[in-house]
């Protein structure tokens, strides 16, 4: 008996011990005991692992037609220009070589003169391309994408590093070496595309399956430019109120689907059937779409209110800018979007839950001249509704798939950089959240009432990486407290071991060596069964919990992109010749 509870103390010590090391960590041990458990729904202790980090977007509607963020690739690290884009899924730029690639922003791709460039063979696992899928070209794995306007790209498919926007190291990252580009690709400025859709080829989604940050990525369009884009799990600033609505995932797989209810211009709910928002690809979420695209009779409805409003209060109608267009504009109007409330009506879109987005007319208006302004929103035929750039200006949409949710957060973008930027310097953040500075922004298309908000982005780049410093100087000492902790841990179990031996020592000496083994091994037979059971459940909680491999992520789904669809990807940058 005495060995017995000497056994068991140990083991209990050893037990409460290893829980207030680590809280909620998991430790294996040799002898097969697992202690303690992983929790399962998403612990405060795994989100302080994880990553975020933010980067500046540049672009606009009007001027440039699109929003584009700058991404450091390979060793050593070149930055290139891609269109941020929610409707593709696989991110590209154009490569040494290339057969048919256009002159954009930066020099191609080299992957030779990358140290941590890796070309995926055909039977690579990561040689995935969901639909259409790779292609074996010369061992090596080949994509290619056809859009719906004639645009194309295609070419190899790599692994390299992506410099993530903190102060820790890079990440590998999966991308598409061009090797030929057609259409607006061709012509495009920016150097490529970074695929943000719902997929499991997607940027954040490689970035999620590798532990890098939590499936969650936010994304503003700031007015009259620029933007930022957030990586993993940011917290809104503690005074912006987000509505969300659920993210659908019976319809097209690597779309960002959405249920929308109905449509108010002026305080006035149109009469519309909510069920023509379900034809077609549904509602999607599309950043890689410069403006707003709807079903034929919401179209005609809602674009005949705003017409009414905006003639009943003065203004008149003319052509556009652009002959090639059948625009509707009007003229009369004050030069500056700010001023416009007296002439035209505020408008909504309410999605499922009764989220509402807000739409002023900076969300679906576009400069055409001085003084005159054209309808943003398109008819779409009933192939469905695209929610492109101009209707969420200055809205944060947060792309929640940990949650199956999207968050859309009323804020200028400039505003929620410099509010984190202030959080991170008085508070640092979990994940080491680091705002970047963004480059010379190009000629705005009127003036910006952020100003000086947007000239305290290097301020906040430099109060953010202080704060990411302050928080790894506190892991170090964190660390070292462990340590000592597990020094004094192991000399009292050293301690407990001795006077187990001692008390054996006794026993054999006055009870005998038959009688020892006996009594401990009834002993160990008691509580086998317990520790047993505990270290299977211990194991079961891990396979739940542990991120899954690369390998086993890139199998969950399939990219259900078509080509065939109007209106997919880069092609929605340009309005179609019927309105």
């Amino acid at each position: 008996m005495i060995v017995a509870t000497a056994i068991f103390l140990a083991l209990v010590l050893g037990t409460a011990s290893g829980e207030g090391v680590v809280p909620g960590s998991l430790k294996r041990h040799r002898g097969g005991l697992m202690l303690p458990l992983r929790q399962r729904s998403h612990p405060s202790w795994r989100r302080h692992l994880l990553r975020s980090g933010a980067l500046p977007v540049q672009g606009s509607v009007r001027e440039v037609g699109y929003f584009y963020t700058n991404l450091l690739l390979g060793t050593p690290a070149r930055e290139f220009s891609v269109i941020i884009d929610t409707g593709s899924t696989i991110t590209y730029i154009p490569c040494k070589g290339c057969a048919h690639c256009g002159k954009h922003q930066d020099e191609w791709f080299d992957p030779d003169a990358s140290s941590t460039a890796k070309k995926l063979a055909c039977d690579d696992p990561l040689c995935n391309c969901g639909t259409p899928s790779c292609m074996c070209t010369n061992d090596r794995c080949y994509y290619s994408r056809t859009y719906a306007e004639r645009s194309s790209s295609e070419g190899w498919m790599v692994e390299d590093a992506f410099g993530f926007p903190d102060a820790q190291p890079p990440v590998r990252m999966v991308f598409g070496c061009e090797n030929g580009e057609t259409g607006e690709i061709y012509r495009q400025m920016a150097d490529g595309i970074m695929g943000m859709g719902n997929n499991h080829n997607a940027f954040q989604s490689q970035l999620v399956a590798r532990g890098v940050i939590d499936d969650v990525f936010s994304l503003c369009f700031g007015y009259p430019k620029d933007g930022i884009l957030l990586l993993g799990d940011v917290k809104m600033p503690v005074h912006a109120k987000t509505v969300y609505t659920p993210l659908l995932s019976s319809l097209h797989l690597h779309y960002y689907n959405v249920k929308m209810e109905g449509i108010s211009v002026d305080g006035e709910t149109l009469p519309l059937d909510a069920e023509m928002f379900d034809h077609g690809y549904g509602v999607v979420l599309d950043s890689g779409t410069t403006f707003t695209y709807l079903p034929s009779e919401a179209f005609k409805v809602m674009s005949w209110a705003i017409k009414t409003f905006a003639e009943s209060h003065g203004l008149q109608p003319t052509p556009g800018a652009d002959p090639q267009y059948n625009d509707i504009c009007w003229k009369g109007a004050p030069d500056d979007f700010q001023d416009l409330e007296g002439y035209f009506p505020h408008a909504e879109f309410v999605f499922g839950g009764n989220a509402r987005l807000f739409l002023p007319p900076l969300r679906y208006l576009f400069l055409s001249r001085p003084g005159e302004y054209c309808l943003g929103v398109f008819d779409n035929g009933m192939s469905g509704t695209l929610i492109g750039g101009v209707s969420v200006r200055d809205v944060v949409i947060t792309y929640d798939r940990r949650n199956n949710r999207v968050g859309f957060t009323t804020m200028p973008c400039a505003e929620v950089a410099a509010d984190l930027a202030a959080q991170a310097s008085s508070s640092p953040m979990p994940g080491n959240v680091t705002l970047l500075a963004p480059s010379t922004p190009s000629k705005p298309e009127q003036r910006s009432a952020s100003a000086e908000v947007r000239g305290n982005f290097t301020t906040a780049q430099q109060d953010a990486t202080r704060a990411a410093d302050v928080k790894q100087v506190q892991d170090l000492q964190t660390q070292e407290a462990v340590t000592m902790f597990n020094i004094n841990h192991a000399i009292l179990i050293g301690t407990i071991a001795g006077l187990c031996a001692l008390f054996m020592l006794a026993e054999v000496m006055f009870l005998g060596r038959n009688t020892l083994l006996t009594q401990a091994s009834a002993a160990l037979e008691r509580i086998r069964g317990g520790f047993g059971r505990l270290s299977s459940q211990g194991q079961a909680n891990e396979a739940e919990t542990t991120p899954l491999t690369v390998a086993e992520t890139i199998t969950r789904n399939t990219d259900v992109e078509e080509a065939s669809l109007p209106f997919t990807d880069m092609e929605r940058n340009a309005k179609p010749s019927n309105t």
